[in-house]
């Protein structure tokens, strides 16, 4: 592969200026713009002479003093003795000799100008030859006379000696790495958005950031995959890089290309070289293409493993499988952790020990499951063949469980139907439990309750059996019963049956001993999450609070899935005590936690609850393949009704109520009903229909029921009453926020001067005025103020509404009249304070976008 290299001289920026010392080394590897680096410097050097030990000069001593020579006469010395210096050297000779460096020394001392002699790729000439040109330098080199020197390995000379006392100083490859900055202005036009990515792939090396930027050059979309595209330089280190390396250091190091980022004693155990450590640092400090990470480890950058690897193959082609034996080994003696316990296993399965690897997987379960990473676990499994461990019961029931927790349903169900489980009347069970498990989450609660009805007599006979031989205890739980139990009371709580579901998992609690800490979180969660839907804020408050806590013992990942029902209590808990703006940023961070699980049903309940705080979400959004939640009555009821306020307070009180229709009534949404049926039905109509329905009992549903009674009952008193007394019953908890609430009208009717209640008072307070009645617009007002926040110009306006702009100013003005303002800033302001206008509508979000003072504002 041919490398040319980039565009500009490194030498542009003064980090790399040439030092003052008589001889300057600089050691990189291939691609690190050595060249470029010494070309920058010659520019800015008046008397210098430059000499290359490239490949041409590959054959004897001859040739290297050639170009010593040539730099000599460069300097200025005479032919005649040049050529006398030259008849010292003894053709196919292995070094310059010693009277061949003391006559040319003498020359070169002799010169009186000040010099630079640069001697570039110094690597390419013998190593005999490499001391002789070092004891030359060395003879030579003052303050007048300086030398650079490039090269792609360390010098045989005394650098380190010279570097003390001031002689030397030396240039490593980690110097020449680019920065930021600089990686901007090697990429194309356009592509500045790219360097932050660009940098992380090359890790500053010059060769690679130079391919990709002419790659860039030629893409014009900037689709690149830059990863592949620097891993086209491996072919170049194979043939530049690696043959400058010694052979002690070469073995060492592509014995570990088949370790990822690892340490010394690693290093050691894998390559048999005690002196391990030592070349990997010494290959560290020569080149950044191996790194130390923070914590002491190495890392090969991909394409020197790579080209590693593939050397491995070319020099030791049988011993991949016995190396990566060996480094399991390694990783299992090193300090216990899950990154051991992964890399052990990815070098078994990598060298087709399937039996071991599955031995060790099964004595680690535990430890997966407390480090959240059932994906590794299916992704090895996966990646041993299925006749090793396909027929074992205990490993497909622990196969399936992993897919379903990780979303992979559909894996997950052709395991839990293979034939060696359905053969097995207990397997059977717990295959159903564990589907019951993990579907009321993702799929289908009323699918998860029947399961649980089924296998709960067998699953009973089986806790109290001694043959559980080949069904692996359910994960978490000590008894399966108790496991369908937690499941019900989960499903129970996602379909609304809020009093079942905490009942349900206040039993659970009661043998909480024979719970995992892993699980117990999401069984609090649970339960939080019904205690708050039923009103009971403070247990939930609490139920949550500890199930946080306990997932932070148990060492649950802050991610983990686990800790979304909790957080969906605390979520609850803030809008129904009014502070709405804590509930919506925990419902975010919960979904943040659902979306890597693909927890459908976890991410609806997310939107159910934002209904709560009047906000009409989804929470399934951008999620790629999408996600299809299961038909859930109360979620439906919830979002769809929050939409249907919405579409209520804009004016459009047919489509709202056609909108609500396509749900049942849900106890807890019947303030929403009454509100759009009293726009579309007399008072004495929807009270009938109100009377109909059955009487709620917790606090949260008996709250709404008497603000939907007071809104239809026709006697002021009345009225009042049945406020008060749902005041009184918000104030245990102080559920303001299910007042906040209430249906609009009753804002509207109420008066509070003889119903000075605390909470009543606080309700209207942040509620701010009352909304002005939508019935003094009409439809076309309503629909030219919600096009307010869209549009700049009058013209604007009256294109989007089809009609002349004369037409589009009559109805502004009446609108601006109607809501007592002047200015278009202060009429979209005051339409969404009545509710005319959403907040959360993408309009609103669009209005600091447009002109506001445009020419649709009275003169």
């Amino acid at each position: 592969m041919v490398f040319a290299h980039p565009r500009r001289s490194l030498i542009d920026l003064e980090r790399l200026a040439l030092g003052h010392t008589p001889l300057t080394i600089v050691v990189a590897p291939a691609g690190f713009g050595k060249t470029m680096l010494i070309d920058g410097w010659r520019h800015r050097t008046a008397s210098q002479a430059f000499g290359t030990f490239d490949a041409f000069y590959r054959t004897d001593a001859r040739d290297a003093g050639l170009v010593l020579a040539r730099c000599a006469r460069d300097l200025g010395v005479a032919q005649s003795p040049i050529m006398k210096v030259m008849s010292l050297l003894a053709p196919g000779s292995g070094g310059l000799g010693v009277e061949f460096v003391a006559r040319l020394g003498q020359l070169l001392r002799a010169v009186s100008e000040r010099y630079v002699c640069f001697l570039d790729d110094l690597h390419g000439i013998s190593e005999d030859a490499r001391r002789d040109v070092g004891r030359l330098i060395g003879t030579v080199a003052d303050e007048r006379h300086q030398f650079v020197v490039a090269s792609r390995s360390d010098p045989p000379w005394p650098v380190e000696r010279w570097r003390i006392a001031g002689f030397a100083t030396t240039v490593s490859a980690d110097q020449l790495r680019l920065t930021s900055a600089e990686i901007t202005q090697l990429l194309p036009p356009g592509a500045a958005e790219l360097t932050p990515v660009v940098h992380r792939v090359t890790g500053g090396w010059p060769a690679a950031v130079t391919v990709i930027g002419r790659r860039l050059e030629a893409s014009p979309n900037l689709d690149l995959d830059l990863e592949t595209e620097v891993l086209d330089l491996v072919d170049y280190v194979v043939a530049e890089v690696l043959p400058a390396l010694p052979e002690a250091e070469l073995r060492v190091l592509t014995r570990t290309a088949i370790l990822r980022d690892f340490p010394a004693s690693v290093a050691i155990a894998v390559s048999g070289e005690p002196a391990a450590p030592g070349i990997l640092f010494d290959a560290h400090r020569r080149t950044s293409l191996i790194t130390v990470l923070d914590d002491g480890r190495y890392a090969y950058h991909p394409v020197l493993r790579e080209a590693l690897r593939r050397q491995l193959a070319r020099c030791e082609p049988e011993s991949e499988q016995r190396l990566q034996v060996r480094a399991a080994q390694a990783w299992l003696d090193e300090p216990d952790s899950f990154a051991t316990l992964s890399n052990a296993v990815d070098h078994l399965i990598a060298a087709r020990s399937w039996a071991d690897a599955l031995d060790l997987l099964r004595g680690r379960l535990v430890q997966i499951d407390q480090n959240a990473r059932l994906d590794r676990f299916v992704e090895w499994f996966d990646a041993i063949p299925g006749r090793h461990w396909r027929g074992d019961i205990e490993m497909m029931l622990r196969y399936s469980y992993a897919n379903l927790r990780i979303g992979r349903s559909a894996q997950a169900i052709e395991s839990l139907h293979d034939p060696a489980i359905e053969r097995d009347e207990r397997a059977l069970a717990v295959a159903k439990l564990t589907y019951a498990w993990n579907t009321g989450w993702s799929s289908d609660p009323d699918e998860a309750l029947r399961l649980c009805g089924q296998a709960r007599p067998i699953l009973s006979v089986l806790d109290e059996s001694d043959q559980r031989v080949g069904i692996p205890q359910f994960p978490g739980v000590h008894r399966f019963a108790l496991a369908a139990e937690i499941a019900a009371g989960q499903a129970n709580a996602l379909l609304g049956r809020f009093n079942k579901a905490a009942t349900g998992l206040h039993q659970v609690l009661r043998h909480r001993s024979e719970i995992a800490p892993t699980q117990l979180p999401q069984v609090h969660g649970t339960l939080s999450c019904a205690l708050a839907m039923r009103g009971d804020v403070d247990a939930a408050r609490a139920a949550a609070e500890e199930a946080l806590e306990i997932a932070r013992e148990a060492g649950l990942a802050d991610h983990d899935v686990r800790t979304v029902p909790a957080r969906l209590g605390l979520a609850t808990v803030a809008a129904m005590t009014g502070d709405r703006d804590t509930a919506l940023t925990t419902l975010q961070h919960a979904a943040d936690r659902c979306r890597p699980a693909r927890a459908a049903n976890l991410l609806a309940a997310c939107g159910q609850i934002a209904a709560l705080c009047g906000v009409s979400h989804s929470y399934l959004a951008a999620i790629d393949p999408p996600l299809t939640p299961a038909t859930v009555p109360i979620v439906e009821q919830f979002t769809v009704a929050a939409a249907a306020r919405d579409r209520s307070r804009l004016g459009d009180h047919a489509r709202a109520e056609r909108l609500l229709r396509t749900t049942a009534p849900h106890r807890l949404t019947l303030g929403t009903w009454v509100e759009i049926l009293r726009h579309r039905a007399e008072r004495r109509s929807v009270k009938r229909w109100l009377a109909g329905l059955d009487r709620p009992s917790s606090r949260h549903a008996r709250i709404v029921r008497l603000l939907a009674e007071a809104t239809v009952t026709e006697s002021a008193s009345e009225a009042s009453c049945r406020a008060g007394e749902a005041a009184e019953l918000a104030s245990e908890g102080h559920l303001i926020g299910v007042l906040m609430n209430a249906p609009a009208q009753l804002w509207q009717s109420l008066d509070i001067e003889r119903l000075p209640h605390p909470m009543i008072i606080e309700a209207v307070a942040r509620l701010g005025s009352p909304a002005a009645p939508t019935e003094q617009f009409t439809s076309r007002e309503l629909e030219v103020l919600r096009l307010l926040p869209c549009v700049g110009t009058a013209g604007e306006l009256a294109a989007r509404l089809f009609v002349s702009e004369n037409t589009a100013n009559w109805h502004r003005r009446n609108i601006y009249r109607k809501l007592g303002v002047h200015r278009r800033r202060e009429a979209v302001a005051r339409a969404v304070e009545l509710g005319l206008i959403s907040r959360s509508a993408s309009a609103w979000g669009q209005l600091g976008q447009v002109d506001l003072e445009a020419g649709i504002e009275p003169a």
